[in-house]
């Protein structure tokens, strides 16, 4: 029987609990292959059946214009800036302009989650020790929400590349992967700007809980400052967000409980976090006003979710390996098979909803490299 759960399964059970003693080839091995195997998952979703399924909506068509000649789409989004996507359109369509949605997905899923894996073997590891370093993998690769990389398609790669911008010590690099993160999404450079002064700056907690609190106050002028300026780049995407409110409470709080959970460990063991490393305790700091910043926003559908993705979607699973898991990891072991049970229930059973997996192929077969056939 050929499956793209159980391998998943089986790769993140070996990383997160028999890796103690794994080379540092087998780890990566294991780790290569998983990002083939979430690629394969997410090309298995659902297509074309919600209207806020904004890859059916947006990205694909742009890739059938983009591969029948039509290249006014590379300026279709962020007013003509966010030329990060199209280009990608552009490459992929090059070799295969005849590509399904479902293998379009599959290469947008494997190269967005493959940078975040190349991100976590070349700077997510510094701070652990040999033994650890395959429960890092796993708990990161778990908890990151791969289906977003097929949704929040722009965002996602953004969020992925600034990673880099945000762990390079030279500054040219690092205005490099600014760049190259802002041509996915303008969103970046705030972003980037939060996490590092969260991280370093001694004042950051009081600075950034009185904008929230400013934020809270003031926030019906601020969704007219919007409306009333469709015309600046980013605020396209904010005007869709303030008219969507179908989708408020199944989304936004839904997508926040694992950030929640993390974030609540955190502060139950801050007593003990005293002997965390400079690094994680600057991280902490960018959890906990992460989860700070969720709540405010949830006021806006959908705002939560998308100004946090890159640490409560994407890098939450490090996080909690690097503030939580050191305290215990016999304990933060146990707690990860926990996880990876519930959202292996999750994958083979999932919602009925029409975003889900499987909609393009089934979660097994006794055919192996079934789903190429899809």
């Amino acid at each position: 029987m050929w499956s793209p759960v159980l391998a998943w399964f089986g790769g993140l059970f070996l990383l997160g609990l028999l890796s103690r003693n794994a080379s540092d080839s087998s780890r990566r091995m294991i780790g290569a292959l998983l990002v083939i195997t979430i690629a394969t998952i997410t090309a298995s979703r659902k297509f074309g059946l919600s209207f806020s399924d904004d890859f059916a909506g947006s990205y694909y068509p742009a890739f059938i214009e983009i591969a029948q000649g039509n290249f006014d789409v590379l300026l279709a989004y962020g007013k003509g800036l966010e030329v990060g996507t199209p280009l990608l359109w552009l490459g992929i369509s090059i070799f295969r302009p005849d590509a399904t949605s479902s293998e379009l997905i599959f290469w947008t899923s494997f190269l967005s989650v493959g940078l975040f894996w190349l991100w976590l073997e070349i700077h997510g590891l510094e701070d652990f020790g040999a033994q650890n370093k395959g429960t890092v993998i796993a708990f990161s690769l778990l908890m990151c929400a791969f289906f977003l990389s097929s949704q929040l398609v722009r965002q996602f790669f953004s969020s992925t590349i600034l990673l880099f911008a945000i762990s390079n010590k030279g500054i040219g690099w690092k205005m490099v992967f600014l760049i190259g993160a802002s041509l996915f999404h303008l969103t970046a450079l705030p972003i980037y700007l939060f996490i590092q002064y969260a991280r370093r700056g001694k004042l950051a907690p009081v600075v950034f809980v009185l904008c929230g609190v400013f934020f809270a106050l003031f926030t019906n002028q601020f969704v007219e400052f919007v409306m009333s300026n469709p015309d600046i780049p980013g605020f396209e995407k904010s005007l869709y967000l303030l008219y969507n409110e179908q989708t408020f409470t199944a989304s936004d709080l839904n997508a926040g409980k694992y950030l929640a959970v993390v974030s609540a460990f955190s502060i139950f063991t801050f007593h003990r976090q005293v002997g965390l490393g400079k690094t994680a305790r600057g991280w902490r700091r960018v959890l906990l006003l992460t989860t700070f910043f969720y709540g405010v926003f949830l006021v806006i559908p959908q705002f939560s979710l998308r100004s946090t993705l890159v640490i409560a979607q994407l890098l939450l699973g490090w996080l909690f390996a690097l503030v939580v898991a050191p305290l215990n990891w016999k304990f933060a072991r146990v707690l990860f098979l926990v996880v990876l049970l519930h959202k292996f229930i999750g994958l083979v059973w999932p919602s009925s909803d029409a975003m889900g997996f499987w909609g393009q192929f089934h979660y097994w077969n006794w055919y192996p490299g079934y789903f190429f056939y899809n």
